[in-house]
């Protein structure tokens, strides 16, 4: 990953947080911990759904708008901006009018934003799929990390760590060094400690054991480069269900934060992977950072060492 990018998404300058106004606690104190830690412009955006037709993401740049209808909305983010600004946070209202995904990727692009944070509420707006969440649209169609904190997150550490905690979910079907490189960046910046997890099918004893060897030499490998880093990663290999394993690896020790990749939230949605990011969106107990390789050409592990691990399919 070319180190400007890297940089910027671990470290970010602009943080957009998506609120519907109503979010949880843990969503604003999240983004407001964020933006003081990276010392980052908060944009701070609520989208007032429309029944108009969706407008070309090729239009000008999304613009705020003042129409009657949405002045209310207006109101309550300006005064939810006030109390952060008074707070020490560098915090810009936002209010938007038409379909939220497609709002917030317009503008996204427009303010060159580095994060997204969102509530993983269920959309309702016309035109949103059945069962989908804004939070899942974004990170289906953004290239920039989504972060999602979810109803079960807790607005603050509840073990109050000496030492931040980072948690990278990796499937070694292909590898994915942009994954490692953002984690070991988000770890550095934060000066946290980071666990590389990898989930495997379960097996019999003989080839359960030459499976969790088999991966823990290649996360070893993959973080090799980052010398960097505080502390040297942990790692972590686990069988059975991949959701419930994340989630669980999750809570002991306490991690602030779970890096997955978002390969399978693509337009063509692949059911496995997705319902494994969804499930851990719904039941982690902190927030949910998605990232992409887009940049980097994926390279498949030969057959003869993957049949050492058949992984599970949470990337």
């Amino acid at each position: 990953m070319p180190v400007d990018i890297l940089q910027r998404w671990s470290d970010p300058r602009v943080i957009l947080a998506a609120t519907n106004l109503h979010d949880q606690p843990a969503l604003m104190r999240h983004a407001v911990t964020e933006a003081r830690m990276s010392g980052a412009r908060l944009l701070l955006v609520h989208v007032v759904p429309s029944d108009a037709q969706p407008e070309d993401l090729s239009a000008s740049p999304a613009r705020v708008l003042l129409l009657p209808t949405i002045e209310r909305a207006a109101d309550a983010l300006d005064h939810m901006a006030l109390q952060l600004q008074w707070q020490g946070v560098f915090c810009e209202p936002i209010v938007l009018k038409g379909r939220p995904d497609e709002q917030i990727q317009i503008l996204v692009r427009s303010r060159n934003v580095d994060r997204v944070i969102v509530g993983t509420r269920r959309l309702r707006s016309p035109g949103g799929s059945a069962g989908s969440s804004l939070a899942e649209q974004l990170m289906a169609a953004l290239t920039v990390p989504v972060c999602a904190v979810g109803s079960q997150a807790c607005p603050e550490n509840p073990r109050h760590c000496i030492a931040a905690r980072v948690l990278l979910a990796l499937s070694l079907r292909s590898i994915r060094r942009e994954y490692v490189d953002f984690a070991c960046g988000l770890a550095k910046a934060r000066r946290a400690r980071l666990t590389l997890l990898h989930v495997t099918e379960p097996s019999m004893a003989g080839d359960r054991q030459r499976a969790h060897d088999a991966a823990r030499l290649h996360l070893a490998a993959l973080a090799a480069n980052h010398d960097d880093l505080l502390w040297q990663p942990d790692i972590a290999v686990r069988d059975g269900d991949p959701a419930s394993q994340i989630v669980e690896e999750a809570a002991c020790p306490f991690q602030d934060v779970i890096i997955l990749g978002s390969s399978s939230l693509t337009p063509v949605h692949q059911k496995l992977g997705t319902h494994v990011i969804q499930r851990v969106l719904a039941e982690a107990h902190c927030p949910v950072i998605t990232v992409k390789s887009p940049l980097a050409e994926l390279r498949a592990i030969p057959d003869s060492v993957s049949r050492n691990f058949r992984t599970g399919t949470h990337n």
